[in-house]
């Protein structure tokens, strides 16, 4: 099996994994400070992550009123129509 730099094998991979689950608030807490740092310290981080944020909203947004209008819709369908109903008057 040939190695790539960069890449690692696949029992380094599940040690990598292994590890994270036993340590998942060690984890947590280093993936935090990296975000930190990062945000800070590299050329372009912060503006990727405000980038996708907005992404992200503008996705949610558009899903919400998406969700509205068919409610709407589900609500009209629900109403009975007066223009189906006979009305019989008795003289």
């Amino acid at each position: 099996m040939s190695e790539t730099k960069g890449y690692y094998s696949e029992s380094q991979k599940r040690a990598i994994y292994a590890y994270r689950a036993r340590n998942k608030e060690a984890y947590n807490k280093y993936q935090r400070e990296r975000h930190h740092w990062r945000l800070e310290n590299e050329e372009g981080y912060r503006e990727m992550k405000e980038q996708q944020t907005n992404e992200r909203n503008e996705r949610n947004r558009k899903k919400r009123e998406a969700e509205r209008e068919a409610k709407v819709y589900l609500e009209l369908l629900e109403k009975p129509k007066l223009e189906n109903v006979i009305i019989k008057l008795d003289k």
